[in-house]
């Protein structure tokens, strides 16, 4: 329950924020903070704003000023590829190279054994090769994207209720999958040169918006935030209208919003701003 509060709040804040933004046009950035790295990261930003950080096997998390909370080394996990938030007391963590998941509480010590996503064939899953997973809202479930088949596996404890789409693909005409998350109780797969797939939480595909060069897509509970050419596209899920958000900076590759902060990747950094609506 205290989990589920603190995305509540975390909800309620986020949508009083755009809607401040939905009724004024000035806009006030303020660089808050900067961490450099030279080596390519994976990053992630959880509702309190602590930030995850790996770099190959490494995984570091900082607390919302920068301060060093816990470091973990994972080296029989392989590279980390991904590092899902969702639940700040159970990250779950991909590694693409070895095929695996692995499951951490929030001081980033393992909670259960590694999942060998090649090995669930009990389950009626024949994995060949995932390069996308996602977590649920319903926590005895994982969303797993087999490139190699072109698959869309939902796999549950309960057998009963996974369920997968074979040749995705080829049905929708999409090539690389760039982003595959679940938000709203619906499944966002992003093609960045096909668009935004939306499928509910049974499989069915039920929107598509085509539209070419998306670099990053995040979605909220009332808003769709669409990355393009250093410009985030803000859509009203319940309205569908739009506002643009110019950025500050240059050459952004993904981007994290919690509350009245943004994450922004460029250029072997990550910026957080601060954002004040008047």
């Amino acid at each position: 329950m205290k989990n589920l509060g603190v995305l509540l709040v975390f909800s309620c804040l986020i949508s009083f924020w755009n809607e401040r933004f939905y009724a004024q046009d000035s806009l006030k950035w303020e660089q808050i903070s900067k961490l450099d790295f030279t080596k390519e990261i994976v990053w992630n930003i959880d509702v309190l704003e602590n930030q995850y950080i790996a770099e190959k096997d490494q995984l570091i998390k900082y607390d919302s000023n920068g301060k060093l909370l816990f470091s973990q080394s994972l080296k029989k996990f392989g590279e980390i590829s991904f590092i899902d938030v969702r639940n700040p007391m159970k990250i779950m963590l991909f590694s693409e190279q070895q095929q695996a998941l692995v499951f951490l509480d929030n001081t980033l010590t393992k909670q259960e054994n590694d999942i060998d996503l090649s090995d669930l064939s009990a389950l009626g899953f024949e994995i060949s090769y995932a390069t996308q997973v996602s977590s649920s809202i319903q926590s005895d479930k994982i969303w797993v994207f087999d490139q190699e088949n072109s698959t869309i596996n939902l796999i549950a404890t309960n057998k009963a209720q996974s369920f997968k789409i074979e040749n995705s693909a080829g049905i929708l005409n999409f090539s690389k999958v760039s982003q595959f998350f679940e938000a709203n109780d619906n499944l966002y797969l992003l093609d960045a040169q096909k668009g935004i797939f939306i499928f509910d939480r049974y499989g069915t595909l039920i929107s598509h918006q085509e539209e070419s060069e998306i670099s990053f897509l995040e979605v909220d509970e009332n808003f769709m935030y669409i990355l393009k050419h250093d410009k985030i596209t803000i859509l009203n899920l319940k309205s569908d209208s739009k506002k643009e958000l110019k950025l500050p900076i240059k050459n952004v590759k993904k981007f994290k919003i919690r509350e009245k902060s943004i994450f922004l990747e460029a250029e072997n950094a990550i910026y957080k701003f601060s954002l004040e609506v008047f």
